[in-house]
């Protein structure tokens, strides 16, 4: 199992960016194989009662140039050649991504190819009035990212997925805004704003979205919106300002003083 998961670390820094946690910090290994000067001082053998323990550092670069090794599979090479094809060739790269999916190694990142082909083919259906095709294009990508994050044990990946997550939620939030389905919509935007407060990326969502919201909260109203609208809505306010076309979207649908008394900036 750390075998496995070592590997796993090893793709994951080459396909979204990052260093394993147990190579952070580590020379890189030079091409010829030999091991830089300090990290063989720091990579010494340990002598316990006459014998030869190799250190944590001389297993950590071991380790990391064992996992760039596993490059060579084809699984990976069809990992990158999915991701290349993901914005031109979306059939293609569903294809080419089934067969990471086979490997119990790679198939977190056959998974998340997948589930952003789904959410993308969501936005068109949306786009095209057909909603109930959408939410359920939603709800897959959203399972699929679920699964993605229950299965994948890199940190890095693990990092990128909840503003995943996020973007998804926004957009099955969408689909229910559409059919008018208010509980349920609010309730997914506020799920994607936690995900995207959890990476520092609330100025993420655009004035559409946040209008959306604010419809959500207002059509449900009795007689006034809930706590958690309030609390949400005003953060917003806060952050781009009363004046701006986030604040605009927002008070078109919830005034002001409906949203009680704003905190301190």
């Amino acid at each position: 199992m750390r075998g496995a998961k070592l590997v796993a670390w090893g793709v994951c820094l080459v396909l979204l960016g990052g260093t394993p946690p147990a190579a952070r910090a580590q020379p890189s290994p030079p091409r010829d194989g030999s091991v830089p000067s300090a990290a063989r001082a720091q990579a010494s053998p340990t002598r316990h009662g006459g014998g030869n323990t190799r250190t944590t550092d001389e297993r950590s670069v071991e380790s990391l140039r064992d996992a760039l090794q596993t490059l060579r599979s084809p699984a990976v090479r069809q990992l990158r050649a999915a991701q290349d094809a993901l914005s031109r060739q979306p059939e293609e790269a569903l294809r080419l991504a089934a067969l990471p999916r086979q490997d119990p190694l790679f198939a977190p990142y056959g998974l998340q190819i997948e589930a952003v082909l789904s959410r993308t083919q969501a936005r068109e259906l949306l786009a095209g009035g057909k909603r109930a095709e959408a939410l359920e294009a939603a709800n897959k990508a959203l399972t699929l990212f679920q699964r993605a994050a229950e299965s994948c044990p890199s940190p890095v990946m693990a990092r990128k997925l909840p503003e995943e997550l996020g973007r998804t939620e926004a957009v099955a939030g969408e689909a229910h805004h559409a059919r008018q389905e208010w509980a349920e919509a609010q309730r997914l935007y506020e799920s994607a704003f936690t995900h995207f407060a959890d990476v520092d990326l609330l100025r993420g969502f655009q004035p559409e979205s946040l209008g959306r919201y604010a419809e959500s909260c207002a059509r449900q109203a009795k007689p006034s919106v809930s706590p958690t609208c309030a609390e949400w809505l005003r953060r917003f306010i806060q952050l781009e300002g009363r004046g701006s076309p986030k604040g605009r979207a927002i008070t078109k649908h919830v005034p002001l003083e409906a949203l009680g008394p704003f905190p301190p900036a």
